[in-house]
């Protein structure tokens, strides 16, 4: 990249070097002088002895000395001017903005030199030029985190809004059987819990009450246990002020029905759904648990389920494709684990690794799942 700055040097500046040429010539023709006449000396008189030599020996020394002391009074402004430029420097790697923003000025004595102004120029183009560079840096980061927040939003939106849509065609199939059998009042109570359902679906916030989220589970249970009759019955347990905390919207409901489509409804006796919630007296979070004594899972089936959940916490770039691959596994096994992932990747989008869901399975036994929040209330 170029540097943006312009250059403040003008042509009356002088080099360094020129003075430095002018004071070593001098000091070689007045030496050079001084040898001569020495040289002369020794040829005229041959006896010529050391005390008569020394005078022209120790004006040879007094011109070095003057030399060298002219050279450090005329070279003394640059040097201090390195020591301001050394300490200014030294400020650069701590990144204290205000003082990168400063320019450098320093006195204008050293500037007279050539050399001097075209470190202070570079210098200035140098800072200004850096930043440039974090300003525009800084743009970019922001937009990349604007982008990536829409992005998640977009992500948790679309996974909240996936109703599973077997469910309504099984409900308006039920609803047909009971205009059918003129079962009105049925009817009436089954599309009311319906469109308490679809509305609370749609009406788009992302963070309720767990007692909010519970009143549209218990609708959703309503409707169920009105096409399962008496198949499977309910228990809650909910500790503490756990129905004041709040919570990711539609994160229970895909589980129940999970519970009751892969458990429930396949164990050929009565079953039972238990829901229930609390802190955690060692972590602090909110503990919310969906356990069905169904059918369990199988061993492989319950490590390729656990090993889906650990590949949707990895990045968006790796993550899809992996959790897709394990995820067409499941569904050629056995049709399980949409919903569960679905609210696996949302709980992970919200809130991190951390909070990934907890499942627990045996076959013939039966399943258990656990969410966990940060415990927090209204």
């Amino acid at each position: 990249m170029k540097l943006s700055g312009k250059k403040e040097t003008s042509s009356h500046n002088v080099s360094l070097i020129a003075p430095f040429r002018l004071i070593v010539f001098l000091f070689l023709a007045a030496a050079a002088g001084i040898l001569l006449r020495a040289a002369l000396l020794i040829r005229l008189d041959a006896d010529a002895t050391a005390a008569m030599l020394l005078p022209y020996l120790t004006a040879i020394c007094v011109l070095a000395a003057a030399a060298f002391l002219l050279i450090f009074l005329i070279y003394r402004p640059f040097l201090d001017f390195l020591k301001i430029l050394t300490d200014y420097m030294k400020n650069v790697p701590g990144g204290n903005r205000k003082d990168l923003q400063k320019e450098f000025v320093p006195d204008q004595k050293p500037l007279r030199y050539r050399e001097a102004a075209d470190l202070s120029c570079a210098l200035n183009d140098l800072m200004r030029w850096s930043d440039e560079l974090n300003h525009t840096i800084f743009e970019n980061y922001t937009k990349m985190y604007e982008l990536e927040t829409n992005n998640r939003d977009m992500e948790i939106s679309f996974l909240r809004s996936q109703i599973n849509p077997h469910f309504l065609y099984n409900t308006l199939t039920m609803i047909s059987g009971m205009a059918t059998d003129g079962e009105t009042d049925k009817i009436v109570s089954i599309i009311n819990a319906l469109a308490l359902i679809y509305r609370y679906n749609v009406k788009g916030n992302e963070m309720v009450t767990l007692r909010e989220e519970m009143d549209v589970v218990r609708s959703y249970l309503m409707i169920q246990q009105e096409r399962f009759g008496d198949r499977f019955s309910l228990r809650y347990e909910f500790w503490g002020d756990s129905m004041d905390c709040l919570i990711p919207s539609m994160i229970i409901q895909p589980l129940v029905e999970n519970a009751i489509i892969h458990g429930l409804e396949k164990r050929l006796k009565p079953g039972c759904l238990q829901i229930g919630a609390g802190q955690n007296p060692d972590h602090g979070y909110l503990a919310i648990w969906i356990y069905d004594n169904g059918v369990g899972m199988p061993v492989q089936k319950l490590k390729a389920l656990r090993e889906a959940l650990a590949n949707s916490s990895v990045s968006a770039d790796s993550g899809t494709a992996k959790t897709g691959q394990t995820h067409n596994r499941l569904t050629e096994d056995s049709a399980i684990g949409t919903g569960i992932l679905n609210v696996n990747k949302r709980m992970v989008l919200y809130y991190g690794t951390d909070y990934s869901l907890l499942i627990d399975s045996e076959e013939g036994v039966g399943t258990n799942i656990q969410i966990r929040v940060p415990y927090r209330t209204e």
